[in-house]
């Protein structure tokens, strides 16, 4: 096991995607196994490409009408108009 910038690595995989290595490190290791989830197949990078793809409004924009603040303001400020 080798440690790279303060981390233990674990294992250097090949992107299926863009062909690049990437290293999963003792940390993503455990979380993973631990929770019966797979390893990581795709670098950081493409699984944040992927996530993008599949849902473009994933981010702050799917939260938004979901906190009562935002609900209750109209109706509290404006008589409900």
């Amino acid at each position: 096991m080798q440690k790279v910038n303060g981390k233990f690595i674990v294992r250097i995989e090949t992107c299926v995607d863009c062909g690049n290595e990437f290293m999963i490190d003792l940390e993503e290791f455990i979380q993973k196994t631990e929770s019966g989830m797979r390893l990581p197949k795709r670098c950081v990078a493409c699984r944040k490409n992927r996530r993008c793809e599949r849902d473009p409004y994933a981010g702050w924009l799917s939260t938004l009408g979901r906190y009562p603040a935002t609900k209750g303001h109209r109706h509290s400020v404006h008589g409900g108009r």
